[in-house]
């Protein structure tokens, strides 16, 4: 197998993984973004009011978009590190994590 595929499936598996830390994050962050681009545009993203399970409804495409942009900022920061320090830097943070206690690195 070429390595860089195997980086890339690394980078992906990876940028997964970091979804527990990604996704809080973002829902923490997306409703003050969205004011200041409001403010800054002068223009309503016409929100609606709604609960957080409703952050895709109430704040539509931006919330989209802003998610889809960090994800695959993330993917590509973890592919940049792997191709940089190599695949033993990224399985040894996977073990310093305690992720390889749901995924077999065997």
């Amino acid at each position: 197998i070429d390595p860089r595929f195997g980086n890339i499936a690394l980078a992906l598996a990876l940028n997964e993984a970091v979804e527990i830390v990604r996704f809080p994050f973002v829902i923490a962050t997306t409703p003050p973004l969205t004011r200041f681009v409001e403010r800054v545009t002068g223009r309503s993203m016409n929100r609606k009011p709604g609960k957080f399970a409703l952050m895709m409804k109430e704040h539509g495409v931006f919330f989209l978009v802003y998610w889809t942009s960090f994800w695959a900022v993330t993917g590509l920061g973890c592919y940049g590190a792997i191709t940089h320090f190599g695949p033993e830097a990224a399985f040894e943070l996977i073990r310093y994590v305690h992720l390889d206690q749901f995924v077999s690195l065997e």
